[in-house]
C-alpha cells in the first residue's frame, strides 16, 4: 500500500519546509492557494499537510515535522476517509438540476457515484492522479453551500479541520462568492487550501484573502527518477516521457497509462529520407501520408516535439563532441553520424521552423501540407549550409 509522506511528494523542498515551519511556529494561515501547472504535487502536498495538521504523534526532528502514520489519524488518512478532511472537485451537473438540498451526491445516479468512489480511491493510490469524472464541468454553489454545513457540524471538534479544493479556477461565479463569506469568516480550527494552475482567472477578492505558495514544474531528472524506478519502462522511453511531460508528473503517468507510442522515430525517418540528395520523393511522401493516416494531431505534435529534441541533442553534440547528457540515448551512433556528415546545419533555423510548424497544427491547418513543407525546408537548411 502507497503511503504518502513529505519523501514521497517529488521535489518541492522548499515550498514543504514553509509548511513544516508553519506548525513548528503554530502560524497556520486560514487559508492558502497553492498554484502552478498540473501535476507538480499540490494535492499531493495538501493531503500530507492536513495529515501532519491532525496526527496524534507527529515527530519532530529538528526543523521538520512529519506525521507518524501509525496512529488511527493517519490511517484514516491514507484512504482519504478521515472526517476532518474535505475533498471538492468539479462534478457533473446532478441528474435532478441545482437544488438546496444538503444531500448533494445522493442527487447522482448510481454509476456516476461508482465512479467519484473509484476516483477517490485512485487519489489515494497515487496522490498526483488527475481526477476524471465523465461530463464533470464545474465546481457548483450547492458543493460550497454542503461544505459549509458540515463544518459548521464539526465545530469544536478534535484536530483541525483542512478544505481542500482542486482547480479552484473551476468554480461557478456563484460558488466562488460562496467561498468568499467562508473565507472571510475565518475558523481558527479550520484551514482552507485551494489549488490551481489558472490563477490568473480566479476572483481577486478570493486571492486576496489567500497565503500564496508557487509549485514550481518538475525537472527533468526528477521525472525521470521517479518513473524509471517505478515502471519497467525502456530508458529510452522514460527519458522520452520525462521530456515530454514538461515539468508534470501527472502528464507523464497519463503518457505510461494509455501506452506510450514513439512517434519520434517515424520523424527522424522521415527526415533520413528526405535528405537524400536523389531519387527520395516517392519515399519521403509516403511516410508523410502514412503518419497523417495512422496518428492524430496531439501524437503529431508530440512526435515533432521529440523530433525536435532529438535535432537539440545533434545541436549540443556539434557544440562539444564530449557531452554526455544526451536525451535519446537510442539513437546517439545515428545523431553523432548526422553531426559528422552535415557539420555546418542551422539547428537554429530548424528550430524555429519545428516550433512554427506545430503553431500552425494547432491552429487545424491541413497537417500534411504542414508536414511537407516542414521536412522540405529542413532538407534546404542541409544544402543551403553544405
Amino acid at each position: 500500500m502507497f503511503i504518502l509522506s513529505w519523501n514521497t511528494i517529488i521535489g518541492q523542498e522548499n515550498q514543504k519546509q514553509i509548511l513544516q515551519n508553519s506548525i513548528n511556529k503554530n502560524r497556520i494561515h486560514n487559508s492558502y492557494l497553492f498554484y502552478g501547472i498540473e501535476g507538480v504535487g499540490k494535492a499531493a502536498t495538501a493531503i500530507e499537510f492536513a495529515k501532519v495538521l491532525n496526527c496524534h504523534s507527529p515527530i519532530i526532528d529538528g526543523n521538520a515535522i512529519s506525521a507518524c502514520d501509525n496512529c488511527q489519524s493517519c490511517k484514516q488518512f491514507h484512504s482519504l476517509i478521515h472526517p476532518n478532511l474535505y475533498l471538492i472537485y468539479s462534478l457533473p451537473t446532478p441528474k435532478n438540476g441545482e437544488s438546496k438540498n444538503d444531500d448533494f451526491i445522493s442527487r447522482f445516479s448510481d454509476e456516476q457515484i461508482l465512479e467519484i468512489q473509484n476516483q477517490m480511491q485512485l487519489l489515494a493510490e497515487n496522490p498526483y492522479h488527475k481526477i476524471m469524472i465523465p461530463s464533470a464541468n464545474s465546481i457548483k454553489i450547492d458543493q460550497i453551500r454542503e461544505l459549509k454545513r458540515k463544518i459548521s457540524l464539526r465545530s469544536g471538534f478534535v484536530g483541525k479541520q483542512v478544505v481542500i479544493i482542486f482547480n479552484a479556477n473551476e468554480m461557478t461565479p456563484e460558488a466562488s462568492n460562496s467561498l468568499l463569506k467562508t473565507l472571510e469568516e475565518s475558523d481558527p480550527n479550520t484551514v482552507i487550501i485551494l489549488t490551481t494552475s489558472r490563477k490568473e482567472i480566479m476572483l481577486s477578492t478570493i486571492l486576496s484573502r489567500t497565503q500564496h505558495i508557487y509549485f514550481q514544474p518538475l525537472t527533468y531528472n526528477e521525472i525521470y527518477q521517479y518513473i524509471s524506478q517505478q515502471f519497467q519502462l525502456e530508458d529510452s522511453n522514460a527519458r522520452i516521457i520525462a521530456t515530454l511531460a514538461n515539468g508534470s508528473l501527472t502528464t507523464a503517468l497519463q503518457y505510461i497509462d494509455k501506452g506510450f507510442t514513439d512517434t519520434r522515430l517515424e520523424f527522424i525517418e522521415i527526415f533520413r529520407t528526405v535528405l537524400k540528395k536523389k531519387n527520395y520523393r516517392i519515399d519521403f511522401l509516403k511516410k508523410i501520408e502514412k503518419i497523417v493516416k495512422e496518428e492524430d494531431q496531439k501524437s503529431i505534435i508530440n512526435g515533432l516535439l521529440l523530433f525536435q529534441n532529438w535535432l537539440r541533442d545533434a545541436y549540443n553534440l556539434s557544440l562539444n563532441p564530449e557531452n554526455h547528457n544526451i536525451v535519446n540515448t537510442d539513437q546517439i551512433e545515428v545523431i553523432t553520424n548526422f553531426v559528422h556528415n552535415f557539420k555546418n546545419y542551422n539547428f537554429l533555423t530548424a528550430f524555429s521552423q519545428i516550433e512554427n510548424s506545430v503553431i500552425l497544427i494547432k491552429k487545424n491547418v491541413n497537417i500534411q501540407i504542414i508536414l511537407v513543407n516542414l521536412f522540405l525546408s529542413l532538407r534546404q537548411i542541409v544544402y543551403n549550409s553544405n
